[in-house]
């Protein structure tokens, strides 16, 4: 009796698609969310406004040049997240860990 072998690759390898949380990219918003957090709790919104910009793309508002002193702040931990996520996450099979030990949400 011969197998159909065409439907053999989707037996087994279908996983529903679910919602997941990655923790090290939103970590890696931390520092960016805290400084335009303090300037909005003070009730600053131009200067939230200016501290967001300067912090991701690197314009400096207050003094009107392009100055990437921010970037410690606001681009380097971001990508910093996206590459944790990526390489450890996905490479060294760290989030198909936490699926398989049936952690619901969250990913690395």
């Amino acid at each position: 009796m011969a197998r159909n072998r065409g439907l053999q690759k989707y037996r087994g390898g279908h996983h529903k698609k679910q919602f997941t949380l990655p923790l090290a990219v939103i970590a890696g918003f931390a520092p960016l969310a805290v400084d335009v957090g303090t300037q909005i709790k003070n009730g600053d919104w131009a200067q939230a406004g200016k501290v967001l910009v300067h912090n991701t793309i690197g314009y400096d508002g207050f003094n009107h040049n392009w100055n990437l002193s921010g970037f410690s702040h606001g681009l380097f931990p971001i990508i910093a997240g996206i590459l944790v996520h990526k390489f450890v996450g996905g490479r060294l099979g760290v989030n198909r860990m936490l699926a398989n030990a049936g952690i619901p949400v969250v990913r690395l």
